[in-house]
């Protein structure tokens, strides 16, 4: 988890997100004017990356929660009446 969190939250892979995503824009909008790019890339490439980044961020977050709810569950069992 440890892994996932760091990944997600370094600037770095936020940084490298977004310049993938605003290159595959701009390829996009770079083929719709007629020039062909030497390359083969498009916004669905940009949007795999966006999209990984997401799942990772939730994964990431309903980990968390699962770990809120088993601390909170162990400090009740502990807890003396």
């Amino acid at each position: 988890m440890r892994a996932i969190a760091y990944l997600i939250d370094h600037p770095f892979s936020k940084f490298l997100v977004g310049i993938i995503l605003l290159l595959t824009s701009l390829a996009e909008v770079w083929e719709q004017f007629g020039d062909r790019l030497p390359f083969d890339i498009g916004v669905e490439h940009g949007l795999l990356v966006f999209g990984s980044m997401k799942a990772l961020t939730a994964l990431k977050e309903v980990m968390e929660g699962a770990d809120y709810i088993r601390k909170s569950k162990d400090s009740m069992r502990n807890r003396k009446v």
